[in-house]
């Protein structure tokens, strides 16, 4: 019927709406990583270091541009940044390593070649 096919409908864009963005979860970690090292009496005024996965470099940035866009339609915090000729396809950042390598893997299984590196 009419009505079970709506809700088929509704039960799969439900799946499709990510809960949390990547780059909002990196940010309310790193947020909490400042406050508590500060609640612990261990404040620095250097920046917490955070990750970023590089998904690819290109010569032509508008490949760069294509990759980027596929990669934020996936859910992923993507974003090209200019390096000399290349323009590198990254995703980012995050607060801890263990889920930048977590989104690595992914993109892995995905057919890229990711890397791993602190920012």
């Amino acid at each position: 019927t009419g009505v079970a096919k709506a809700k088929g409908e509704a039960k799969a864009e439900a799946r499709a709406v990510p809960q949390v963005d990547d780059k909002a979860r990196a940010a309310a970690e790193a947020e909490a990583a400042r406050v508590r090292s500060i609640l612990d009496g261990q404040a620095s005024s250097a920046p917490a270091e955070s990750f970023v996965v590089q998904v690819a470099a290109f010569g032509d940035g508008s490949r760069a541009d294509k990759i980027a866009t596929e990669l934020k339609k996936a859910g992923l915090a993507a974003y090209t940044e200019k390096a000399g000729n290349l323009t590198r396809v990254r995703v980012g950042p995050f607060a801890a390593r263990e889920a930048a390598e977590k989104v690595a893997s992914r993109l892995q299984s995905d057919g890229y070649k990711p890397v791993v590196s602190s920012r």
